[in-house]
């Protein structure tokens, strides 16, 4: 399940003594020659760089003034389960994700915080919430029909539960910079397309190692790998993969770790019970 909190930054004042650091000018009517008008934010502004921080240090704290009031579990999800103002934690029950989301919801709300745009892939779960408080994708709950949705990025295709990727090829010319532009529009943190983007980050190596400049042709030789290259790369679409790597028949997996085999080709999953 996947959770936002509204407008974050907002919901947190910023500190009398820092009033002056967030003080910015303001022609009405956008008249130039007019005298400017002072202003200043007392809540964090997004574009700040320190809003992010100052965010998370607020919701952090209205969860340790308030965890003797909520079970542990909704505590240690505001604490361990949010990156700035998403929330995404996965549970093996619909009932827990149901009581979760409405702990968490009081939970941060004693902060001033509202968290919404719920989106899971349990019908029953996102039956459960209000549907102003769903996300605009849930809000007609139609399972039947492909629903993506963005995760931290990484697009979650929430019928499937599968991890999907997106591709966008505009045409350019065949130069370094355009190389590097498209290999990184392809987004994946998870590196689950590793192995084929790395093609094309060794055809950038031999093409640095000639010292060609950003913006210079590249010769005939190399456009050949990068046109293969480059025609393969749709396929990244019909690439899925599933989110959860475990069934749902197993009991709870308290530890797991990576143990490479002897001949360093197999990585061996191993549930440890303790």
């Amino acid at each position: 399940m996947m959770g936002d909190i509204e407008s974050m930054f907002h919901q947190v004042n910023v500190t009398p003594n820092d009033y002056d650091a967030l003080r910015f000018l303001w022609w009405p009517k956008g008249d130039l020659d007019a005298d400017p008008q002072e202003f200043l934010m007392l809540v964090h502004l997004f574009g700040a760089t320190s809003s992010p921080s100052c965010a998370n240090f607020a919701l952090r704290r209205t969860a340790d003034d308030n965890e003797n009031d909520f079970d542990s579990m909704i505590v240690d999800t505001v604490k361990k389960n949010f990156y700035v103002d998403d929330c995404l934690k996965s549970v093996r029950k619909d009932e827990e994700a149901v009581a979760l989301i409405y702990g968490l919801m009081k939970l941060v709300g004693r902060g001033g915080f509202h968290l919404t745009k719920w989106v899971s892939n349990s019908a029953k779960v996102v039956a459960s919430v209000p549907i102003e408080e769903r996300s605009g994708s849930a809000k007609d709950l139609n399972f039947d029909q492909p629903n993506l949705r963005r995760a931290l990025g990484n697009s979650w295709d929430v019928v499937n539960d599968e991890f999907t990727f997106k591709v966008e090829i505009k045409e350019k010319q065949p130069t370094r910079r355009a190389l590097l532009s498209i290999v990184s529009s392809v987004y994946d943190p998870l590196g689950f397309t590793a192995p084929f983007i790395l093609l094309a980050k060794i055809l950038m190596q031999d093409l640095c190692r000639m010292r060609l400049n950003w913006d210079d042709q590249i010769d005939a030789k190399h456009i050949q790998r990068w046109s293969t290259w480059l025609k393969e790369l749709p396929k990244i679409e019909q690439f899925r993969v599933p989110r959860c790597m475990t069934s749902s028949r197993l009991k709870e997996i308290v530890v797991t770790q990576c143990i490479p085999s002897r001949t360093l080709r197999n990585v061996v999953m191993v549930p440890l019970r303790i």
